[in-house]
């Protein structure tokens, strides 16, 4: 006795449950997938109308990537090559935005930070707001090389690009 199986579903019946699964994984992987449709890491849009990204100026001055940090003293792995900073010595968490050029900071609220003189770095102005929205501390970055920046935790590397 021989069995053969047959793997396409038989029915009209089978074939649209079959293509309605098929549909489903398709819209669950654009979803998920920001390389194919999902917003892309850092994207400014995830955070509109957040009242920490307007604290530190999102809406002034143009945002190239913002994220969140579960705690603030775990800033260089998100940012690597940026200088140890003893204010952001914080287990609260905090919100992070790299401006696409000058951040709307003035000359008095201004925290230079030298970056690394190793070969041509990218540079940015950041704002890391720590805490909770108005309740939290607000610090200002200038300068600041973005080589190696992460906007996830162990995620994969951004290139920023020069403007």
């Amino acid at each position: 006795m021989t069995m053969s199986r047959r793997f396409w579903p038989r029915g009209r019946v089978d074939q649209s449950a079959l293509a309605a699964v098929g549909g489903a994984l398709a819209l669950a992987l654009l979803i998920v997938s920001p390389s194919i449709g999902g917003p892309a890491p850092g994207d400014p849009a995830l955070f509109t109308g957040d009242a920490r990204l307007d604290r530190c100026g999102g809406t002034e001055a143009p945002v190239q990537y913002v994220f969140e940090i579960p705690r603030t003293r775990d800033y260089r792995a998100y940012l690597p090559a940026m200088e140890p900073s003893p204010l952001l010595d914080l287990d609260d968490p905090s919100l992070v935005v790299i401006f696409r050029t000058t951040g709307p900071f003035t000359s008095s609220n201004r925290t230079p930070v030298p970056a690394s003189a190793s070969g041509r770095q990218v540079v940015r102005d950041v704002c890391i707001y720590v805490g909770a929205a108005g309740a939290g501390q607000l610090d200002f970055f200038t300068g600041i090389s973005v080589a190696g920046l992460r906007v996830r935790a162990g995620g994969e590397e951004i290139v920023p690009a020069d403007s």
